[in-house]
């Protein structure tokens, strides 16, 4: 949605600091570093770039230099490579100090909201060593190494809040003022346009990171809130009262998110609104049996409620994505109904509104629900003197030409499922084309269509689509299937032993005289082919023993009788 390119400034917005507060004599001492940073990205070398940075990080932290730190840790997440905490562990100590000595409250929730992310980042890159500590309670150690995950989770949530603290100051602070930092997101300007917007933003994003060993629909019971409530409307949400407790971490998400919408909604901002509720859905994902009984009423009553906005094609966009998740489970005739209603409101709003800025979410959607699609399906084996029918399940078309092969065997079919750089066309010789043609009718429906091919010699067959170069290269859409009267069977008898017995497909009477034949995988289906091992030949009873002396697994076998060879080559 809109507040993507919102948040996109997580990672490189945050320079609009360095703007803010970068204004003064001290930063003359640290230009010819940048010059050198510049000079590392000019030459596209960004961990020599890092590594510089991570200089200016350490001077300015020594020198109290609040804007050139800031300034340093934004672009090392620019770089998305880790600050060295292992050896400079004191960068928080120091950073916490920078707090306490700064007079300015912007440059103070700025560097609270920095310092709540380095302590997640920290604790998620050295994760597996710390899970095996000891939970040490309500008790900090002086030496950050000996924290444990609630120690880092609590710091994260105390720098996080206090990120946001002072509401009114931050809600003055305007961004738009910094157009070369915020030029990619013109529109999430006109919709988040504060300081406390942005840090609100990071403060949820940052909570999000926090996973919770408590189960969030128990903690909320206990808090005698209903699940049920959080998918309610912003003006029934911002009053719940979640007082968050110590270590409920998703429960400080949910609170977040009141804080925020709380404030928007005091500004009078209810497009901004709108577009945090549909985020904080996404979030309530979490619950996923409350998610699908909830939302989609949710998002019903926001349409209808945002039905003359542009901006309904935001809440269009989260509606058709549910609907499409139903129509996968969905019975036929449910399955026709909610595909219609997608394909309507889609056509709905893209007509409305064609020239919203984002309605090219909507129009990807209308084109794969009406792109053209087809499925093969028939049976894997087929008698010889049976009918060959087949099926074809299509959407948004009007005739097809397949192309029947016959294929050189049974061994080149399992050659290519295992690797599909050995196409059946090189082991195929083509039969004849065969032309269908389809009834009209909706172009976003699937329908059926069945069909018969009249074949009677056994074998190995291949149904292929046709287009103007011919095969098509992928063979995705291809259809194998075998004619044959031979069912073969396997057991263990004893270790490394088997039985095979042949059978008529069709009358299931035993067939003496039989070939089993037994292949082997010399290596792997990258550099070599099945090679046949050894031939057996079925008794009175259909019946051939076969003691395997290959030293692995890669075995397979197949049954043929004079002409007939069509029986698929089984492991």
């Amino acid at each position: 949605m809109i507040m993507k390119k919102y948040i996109f400034l997580i990672a490189v917005g945050l320079m609009v600091f360095t703007t803010i507060f970068s204004q003064n004599k001290k930063t003359m001492e640290y230009i010819d570093n940048w010059k050198k940073v510049d000079e590392f990205e000019r030459k596209s070398l960004p961990k020599s770039a890092a590594a510089e940075v991570n200089n200016i990080l350490l001077k300015a932290i020594s020198d109290s230099n609040h804007p050139q730190a800031i300034k340093a840790v934004i672009h090392l997440a620019k770089y998305e490579l880790n600050i060295d905490y292992e050896n400079d562990t004191y960068i928080f100590h120091k950073l916490n100090q920078m707090i306490d000595s700064s007079n300015n409250s912007v440059e103070k929730s700025v560097m609270h909201s920095m310092l709540g992310e380095m302590y997640i980042q920290y604790y998620q890159r050295s994760s597996w060593e710390i899970s095996k500590k000891t939970d040490l309670g309500d008790f900090v150690p002086d030496d950050m190494k000996e924290w444990t995950r609630n120690i880092f989770y609590n710091k994260v949530v105390e720098h996080m809040n206090a990120s946001v603290e002072d509401v009114k100051n931050l809600e003055g602070v305007d961004v738009g003022k910094y157009d070369a930092v915020v030029s990619l997101g013109k529109s999430s300007r006109s919709y988040f346009p504060t300081m406390y917007d942005f840090l609100s933003q990071r403060r949820i994003d940052i909570l999000k990171k926090l996973s919770s060993d408590m189960d969030l629909s128990r903690v909320l019971s206990r808090k005698k809130i209903s699940v049920e409530d959080l998918f309610a409307s912003t003006d029934s949400y911002i009053d719940i009262e979640f007082n968050a407790g110590p270590r409920e971490y998703n429960i400080w998400v949910l609170e977040a998110y009141r804080d925020y919408l709380s404030s928007l909604v005091n500004r009078g901002m209810k497009e901004s609104a709108l577009l945090v509720e549909l985020q904080k859905l996404d979030y309530l994902q979490i619950l996923p049996t409350y998610y699908e009984k909830y939302s989609e009423k949710f998002l019903r009553g926001m349409l209808q409620k945002w039905y003359d906005s542009p901006l309904g094609v935001e809440i269009v966009d989260k509606l058709t994505t549910l609907l499409n998740q139903k129509v996968s489970r969905a019975h036929s005739d449910e399955n026709s109904q909610y595909t219609k209603e997608i394909y309507d409101i889609l056509k709905q709003y893209i007509d409305r509104y064609p020239k919203y800025e984002r309605i090219g979410l909507l129009e990807n959607k209308l084109n794969n629900l009406v792109s053209s699609r087809f499925t093969l399906s028939g049976s894997g084996t087929f008698p010889i003197e049976g009918d060959k029918k087949f099926s074809i399940s299509y959407r948004n078309l009007t005739s097809l030409k397949l192309k029947l092969y016959s294929v050189e065997s049974s061994v080149a079919v399992l050659e290519n499922n295992y690797n599909r750089q050995r196409l059946l066309k090189d082991k195929s010789t083509f039969i004849k084309d065969i032309d269908l043609s389809f009834p009209a009718s909706e172009e976003y429906l699937f329908n059926n269509y069945d069909f018969e091919i009249s074949i009677d010699k056994p074998g190995v067959y291949m149904l292929l689509n046709s287009d103007e170069g011919g095969l098509s290269k992928t063979e995705e859409s291809k259809l194998v299937f075998s004619v044959s009267d031979l069912s073969l069977f396997s057991r263990a008898v004893d270790n490394n032993e088997y039985e095979f017995f042949v059978v008529d497909r069709v009358s299931g009477k035993h067939i003496p005289g039989a070939s089993v034949d037994i292949y082997k995988l010399p290596n792997n289906w990258l550099n070599s082919h099945l090679v046949l091992q050894e031939t057996i030949i079925t008794n009175d009873i259909g019946l051939a023993r076969y003691k395997k002396d290959i030293p692995n697994y890669d075995v397979y076998y197949s049954a043929r009788l004079k002409d007939d060879s069509g029986s698929t080559l089984n492991r």
